[in-house]
């Protein structure tokens, strides 16, 4: 579905874990047949995840009908029995006549203080409708969901849901606005200018965060690689997606940059606190003598788990990988913990010549001086000849023992001196 991979560029999708004997009539009524399979599963998963981790009863209502909106959006609610699922009375009822153009999302009084009509307005005039208006119905649902889910997210974390109520009720609060489906103004490059080339890839990310907080949605942007450029070119990318993560990289501690090779130059990652695992790392390259962010290579190998969290997709090829060689990963991809490397050094052969790929900041090879693309002429006056017989030699040096490495660095031979890590 095109509106999950919009997501994950900007890094706010939850993963969708499809859970099996699930009942969608016990919530969704698709009168006028507007999602398809695929689309109510994916929607049936989100509404058990906001049931199960958030404790909110979640209805979907698509129905072309005669009458006011929000009165027939509250009968709805009360009839479909929203929010009696949950435990503490909060109810959600989105409701979408498609005859009338009209979208209405009602909320319980369990949840009025988190989602406040004004929220609800946003959400849907800034997250639904911008994909409504492309007649991507199915993605403008899942896309408002999404926010939904984190909204709750974030309220549970600020404990900020009220005092649990006896049951559902709804006294009006939420907000309808026109769906405008299928009313889209064709996309054009010329709304928003241009950011400045970076000359770092800390620049990159700077100016990208920046042009999401001023809703630039050039797929042109100059801190775009060129498959990044041909990815955006016809996606929707709304005004809360880029709220969103602009606010949500604020939160972020200081970030890393390490740098490592590539066939076609090179590459960095940008990445932050292992504990912040909602902060998602940046993989960017070179191209045109300028660093660029690489969101489709994001969005192929980086996704999101239930909690906003981010893991790594094994089943892609990651020339990446040298960004996180000292963290350890689970087996579906989620970084545990920093694995503490004697010697936090890893090399490469590339021909008959062998070179530094990563070198651990502060650590053992870090404090000899290596650095990132060193070629390595000699060890203790032993030549060097491949990778394996460098791991060999860190493995096989005795804790403290005097170490002289021969190096060639921009066309000069240096010579490091230093001792072996316990």
């Amino acid at each position: 579905m095109h509106g999950r991979i919009r997501l994950l560029v900007l890094g706010i999708m939850p993963a969708l874990f499809l859970l099996t004997g699930c009942d969608n009539r016990q919530w969704l009524n698709d009168e006028e047949e507007f999602l398809s399979k695929a689309a109510s599963e994916q929607l049936n998963t989100q509404n058990h995840y906001l049931l199960e981790d958030h404790d909110i009863d979640y209805r979907l209502v698509i129905q072309a009908a005669e009458g006011d909106i929000n009165q027939r959006a509250r009968r709805h609610f009360q009839d479909s029995g929203a929010g009696q699922r949950s435990q503490t009375g909060r109810g959600l009822l989105l409701l979408l006549d498609p005859q009338q153009n009209e979208v209405r999302l009602e909320v319980s009084t369990a949840l009025e203080g988190v989602y406040t009509d004004a929220f609800v307005s946003y959400l849907e005039r800034q997250q639904m409708v911008p994909f409504f208006r492309h007649n991507r119905v199915a993605d403008g649902i899942a896309a408002t969901t999404e926010l939904i889910i984190e909204r709750a997210r974030q309220a549970k974390a600020k404990q900020a849901f009220q005092t649990p109520t006896q049951s559902a009720f709804s006294a009006g609060g939420g907000a309808s606005v026109p769906a405008q489906i299928g009313e889209a103004a064709p996309k054009t490059a010329g709304g928003h200018d241009n950011v400045s080339t970076a000359t770092t890839p800390e620049q990159a990310v700077q100016h990208y965060l920046a042009a999401m907080a001023a809703h630039n949605d050039r797929p042109d942007l100059s801190i775009y690689t060129n498959n990044t450029r041909d990815m955006l070119a016809d996606w929707v990318i709304t005004p809360a997606q880029m709220d969103n993560l602009a606010s949500s990289y604020q939160q972020c501690g200081p970030a890393q940059t390490l740098l490592g090779p590539s066939r076609r130059g090179p590459l960095a990652v940008i990445r932050y606190p292992i504990e912040q695992r909602q902060c998602a790392p940046w993989l960017l390259r070179i191209e045109e003598q300028q660093w660029r962010l690489d969101l489709a290579s994001q969005q192929s190998l980086i996704r999101f788990g239930r909690n906003n969290q981010w893991y790594l997709d094994h089943k892609h090829r990651n020339p990446w990988f040298f960004g996180f060689m000292d963290w350890q990963f689970d087996r579906n991809g989620f970084p545990l913990r920093t694995i503490q490397h004697r010697w936090a050094l890893s090399v490469t052969s590339r021909g008959d010549n062998t070179f530094v790929r990563w070198v651990g900041e502060g650590a053992a090879a870090d404090r000899l001086g290596l650095r990132y693309e060193d070629q390595l002429l000699s060890w203790n006056d032993t030549p060097v000849t491949d990778h394996r017989q460098v791991a060999q030699l860190m493995d096989t040096s005795d804790p403290g023992a005097s170490i002289r490495i021969t190096i060639l660095r921009d066309g000069q031979t240096m010579e490091l001196i230093g001792q072996a890590p316990p």
